[in-house]
């Protein structure tokens, strides 16, 4: 992220190593390549996705995933990622690290609909064996701006409308 270190410091080369994982992540998120994610998890991983599901280990990600994208009667035909990093990831000591960031993500529902939701994250890795892995990811969105809640506030003036016009007709 320009503009956040100083311009007469190097990088710390591990970003690089943090940019190469987090681009091996969102391309297998992407392709709903559920194993290609898993492989960027730690075995102890915790995720809370937007929907505030608390999520522990890699077979719980995995069964999540496959009910949201797989499994009968789930709800999304297509999801794709966007993250980005607010700012360059905090390191402490040489094997744990702190990202944060925002993404604006991309859903397409198996009922047709399609929105954007803008989120927030947070990601704690540590490295393990040379390479990075997730410990824990929190993704939130804003609970009082957002295209869900736009939606059903869209269905519920449709439904009062439908009902003030057949109540005009039932009167008349």
């Amino acid at each position: 992220v320009a503009g956040l270190a100083p311009s007469d410091a190097e990088e710390d080369p591990r970003h690089n190593e943090l940019r190469e994982m987090r681009d091996g992540l969102v391309d297998a998120m992407n392709k709903a390549d559920i194993d290609g994610m898993l492989k960027f998890c730690h075995p102890k991983i915790v995720y809370t996705p937007q929907d505030g599901t608390l999520l522990e280990g890699p077979q719980a990600i995995r069964d999540y995933s496959n009910k949201m994208l797989n499994g009968p009667g789930h709800l999304v035909d297509k999801l794709t990622v966007h993250p980005v990093a607010d700012r360059l990831a905090v390191f402490y000591g040489d094997t744990t690290a702190v990202a944060s960031g925002h993404s604006e993500d991309e859903f397409k529902l198996t009922d047709g609909r399609n929105f954007k939701l803008k989120s927030r994250w947070t990601a704690s890795v540590v490295k393990e064996d040379g390479k990075w892995l997730i410990t824990s990811l929190h993704i939130s969105s804003n609970l009082f701006d957002n295209p869900i809640l736009d939606m059903l506030k869209g269905a519920i003036i449709k439904a009062a409308l439908g009902g003030l016009a057949l109540g005009v007709i039932l009167m008349g």
